[in-house]
């Protein structure tokens, strides 16, 4: 303690001075012992993405589209008869989606055919057919035939889509007629 006596002036002067020796004494003993992979010497960096793919995808949203029921008329009606029928379509953004409706064709008009075979009694319409036109528009101006296309938002959001029907003529021939419509969207 002589020693420190001389550079100290007092003995609190002189722990304290020891006591910083001892703390950095001990944190050389502790640098010593740590392993160099602990010790933040540098730093080197890299990069990674982070991706998906979203596919292009259109649904019709629709389990079971409704059917288009012109009713029932007396014959013969030369008169409008007018109905719709709607689903839902729903496409991812930019996809471009167009529908189609594909029919029967008698020529370049869609039709219906008798489908009562045997009754009542005997009676059959198989032979016999209504014609009927399909649009996109509530004037129905703009008519959706077999090989139209209509386009619609690709914006991603659900949307219903209204097919208007139109039955010009009824024709004289009683009993069920039908027609199957089948709804294709491309994207």
């Amino acid at each position: 303690m002589a020693g420190i006596r001389c550079c100290a002036q007092t003995r609190q002067e002189a722990l304290q001075i020891m006591r910083n020796v001892f703390k950095l004494f001990v944190a050389a003993a502790v640098a010593a012992i740590v392993p160099a992979q602990f010790a933040a010497a540098g730093q080197v960096t890299n990069q990674f993405n982070v991706l998906i793919n979203i596919a292009a995808s259109c649904t019709i949203e629709t389990s079971t589209i409704p059917d288009m029921d012109f009713g029932t008329a007396i014959t013969p009606d030369t008169t409008n008869i007018d109905t719709t029928t709607a689903f839902d379509v729903q496409c991812t953004t930019g996809t471009s989606p167009q529908i189609s409706l594909v029919s029967t064709l008698d020529g370049a008009e869609r039709r219906m055919v008798g489908i009562d075979s045997g009754v009542p009694s005997g009676y059959d319409n198989t032979s016999a057919k209504i014609h009927y036109k399909l649009f996109s528009d509530s004037t129905r101006s703009t008519a959706w035939t077999n090989t139209d296309q209509v386009s619609f938002l690709d914006d991603g959001s659900l949307q219903t889509i209204t097919v208007y029907g139109r039955v010009p003529d009824t024709g004289t021939t009683v009993g069920n007629f039908k027609d199957v419509v089948t709804v294709n969207v491309d994207f």
